[in-house]
């Protein structure tokens, strides 16, 4: 990889405490849609925009964790 290399896409994974209810909240407020959908995985698209969500049991980890 060069310095001019450019990026065009990222997929960021989130952590969840719950699966379930992150997905609803992501498509109820934020209007995503829900792509997929394992016990512990999931995948969310708004326009170009598409999020990951990951069961994490660790509740610090969600809550100090971000996206911009």
């Amino acid at each position: 990889m060069t310095a001019s290399s450019v990026f065009y896409n990222a997929i960021p994974v989130l952590p969840a405490l719950e699966i379930t209810s992150s997905i609803i909240f992501y498509e109820q407020l934020l209007g995503f849609t829900k792509r997929f959908e394992f016990d512990d995985y999931a995948g969310l698209a708004r326009d170009a925009i598409e999020i990951h969500l990951w069961l994490c049991e660790d509740s610090h980890i969600p809550k100090n964790t971000s996206c911009r």
